[in-house]
């Protein structure tokens, strides 16, 4: 068993999707295990090849031979951009895939040629090496082959002799041809579901709706090469589309977006979208005065308030899920409660006598704007998400 419980002749999970960039030519995204990348492709004055994000040195090298091999075989000028969006080892070879899939006209035997990472652990032989496998094993290579043909490249890192080498051409080709009938298939549902925030809390609250259907949960900080994101929406639906539909694209994957805030009936609504922001960026403190400032003389029946969620879940090749939560309250006078964070100090709910910080972890989990939503996705995003009827 591998250090990522693979078996030693398993190769990883592989999914490919293309035409993801309306703006470019041609696009594709290819996911090989927890290695994301995609390429763009579009027409230029001169052959250029550009590589945003950062991968382990062999793979630095490896690419060096795949980008050399597009330029030997591909006569049309061309713009190429590689984005590395998450380096789990062997980008090569997932970059190799999604340039193929963007050439195949060019490359007509495209479907015939793959490349593969090797390395020599303990006089055994390894292949699609992963981060740990690459930082760990000294001896690799990277072989660009045509099945049941040519070798058009064969890149050496570390002492092999020439038994070693003799040994993975062999192994090289079954493999090849194996990865062939990998690659080959449409579609396979990876299951992962990504949390489109930075904040590991907040994840986690999901982690327990999503892990018990055998769901891996991530975040943001899984992938530190992603794009930024700017939200210019209207609402808290639209802002939390944004981020869903984009990062969703990028990933191709599951994503979950989110946004939520504090309207103000007596302020129209405000600051609603900008509640993080109202005074000064996460500022609680300077948040939460500016908004006594602008309640200043309000009496209590008119400082009504709600806080608003909206939580959005996209998946390709599905409509967006879109659910909303809702709480009604009142605006205090002043702060009241240390449990709480943003505006909980100042939220008060009539009904249970309180401020939203004076209630326990447990209570603001069953009666808080944000439950709601959960709530109501928890009903329905499974059937959403798996095309059960």
């Amino acid at each position: 068993m591998r250090n990522n419980g693979r078996r030693v002749d398993e190769f990883r999970e592989f999914d490919i999707s293309c035409n993801n960039s309306k703006q470019a030519l041609r696009s594709c995204n290819v996911k090989l295990g927890s290695t994301i990348v995609q390429v763009n492709i579009y027409k230029s004055d001169e052959f250029k090849v550009v590589t945003f994000g950062k991968c382990n040195s062999f793979d630095a090298r490896c690419l060096e031979e795949v980008n050399k091999f597009i330029l030997n075989n591909v006569e049309e000028k061309l713009y190429i951009e590689q984005f590395i969006i998450s380096d789990d080892g062997s980008v090569s070879m997932a970059i190799f895939e999604a340039m193929l899939a963007c050439l195949n006209e060019e490359i007509q035997s495209s479907n015939n040629i793959k490349a593969l990472t090797f390395g020599i652990n303990d006089d055994e032989i390894l292949f699609d090496l992963d981060f740990k496998e690459m930082q760990n094993i000294s001896k690799k290579a990277f072989l660009i082959k045509e099945i049941d043909g040519d070798i058009f490249s064969f890149f050496i890192e570390g002492e092999m002799t020439a038994q070693e080498l003799s040994d993975i051409l062999i192994l090289g080709q079954g493999k090849i041809n194996q990865s062939e009938k990998i690659t080959k298939k449409d579609k396979i549902m990876n299951k992962e579901i990504i949390i489109a925030t930075k904040n590991k809390g907040k994840a986690t609250e999901f982690e327990i709706m999503f892990s018990k259907y055998g769901y891996e949960v991530k975040t943001l900080l899984d992938f530190p090469n992603l794009p930024d994101i700017v939200e210019n929406g209207k609402t808290f639906t639209e802002n939390a589309t944004i981020k869903a539909e984009t990062l969703s694209k990028y990933l191709n994957l599951p994503v979950l977006g989110d946004d939520s805030g504090l309207c103000v009936d007596a302020l129209k609504g405000m600051p609603g979208i900008y509640s993080a922001r109202f005074a000064k960026d996460h500022d609680d403190a300077a948040n939460n005065a500016k908004l006594l400032s602008e309640l200043a003389g309000v009496e209590e029946l008119n400082r009504t308030a709600h806080f608003h969620t909206s939580l959005v879940f996209v998946a390709p090749n599905k409509e967006n899920l879109v659910v909303e939560g809702e709480v009604e309250g009142l605006i205090a006078q002043f702060p009241i409660g240390d449990n709480g964070f943003g505006y909980d100090p100042l939220f008060y709910i009539p009904e249970l006598g309180k401020t939203m910080a004076e209630l326990t972890k447990e209570q603001k989990n069953q009666i808080s704007h944000r439950a709601m939503a959960m709530q109501k996705l928890a009903k329905v995003w499974k059937n959403w998400l798996e095309g059960e009827q």
